[in-house]
């Protein structure tokens, strides 16, 4: 049986996108996948990474904390681990963070900590609207902001009131 030269040009095409589909299916689909794996991997250590340096920078605060005024921790430990988790998922850069204890009229104590952070509007609202959801015995009260003109960064100061004491 004699092939014309227009049956040999669509075997021959058939052939290259049955060898292109076999390809497509067991070679780059698999690779594509395990692609996706490996950058949800690297976002989920990045948030890690953004999550211990902050717990760093909390724990070298405390560290500069006057042995002579150290405060009585409590709850202090929970709300600045929650700090450090809430300004790594919303991509909030703690520039300081300054534990101290206030004296009141009537020689009651109240620990105080001033935050200062650096970050987008949203990712500062959002983190500020956490505090209003978690547990952790902190109210702001007294927020400033500066900075952020048309896209830049806001920087921000907040002092919570908490309720370790």
């Amino acid at each position: 049986m004699k092939f014309s030269k227009r049956e040999y040009i669509l075997v021959f095409a058939s052939v290259i996108l049955v060898v292109f589909y076999l390809f497509y299916h067991f070679m780059l689909i698999p690779q594509f996948d395990r692609n996706q794996q490996l950058e949800s991997k690297i976002v989920a250590q990045s948030i890690e990474l953004k999550t211990l340096q902050s717990k760093v920078k909390i724990l070298n605060a405390i560290q500069k904390v006057d042995k002579e005024n150290q405060l009585d921790l409590g709850g202090m430990p929970e709300f600045l681990t929650f700090i450090g988790n809430q300004s790594a998922l919303y991509g909030i850069e703690i520039n300081s963070i300054l534990p101290s204890v206030s004296k009141t009229g009537d020689a009651a104590e109240k620990s105080i900590v001033e935050l200062n952070l650096t970050g987008g509007y949203l990712g500062l609202l959002d983190f500020l609207a956490a505090f209003e959801q978690g547990t952790v015995g902190a109210a702001a009260g007294e927020i400033n902001m500066s900075g952020g003109a048309t896209s830049g960064p806001l920087n921000i100061k907040v002092i919570f009131n908490t309720a370790f004491n």
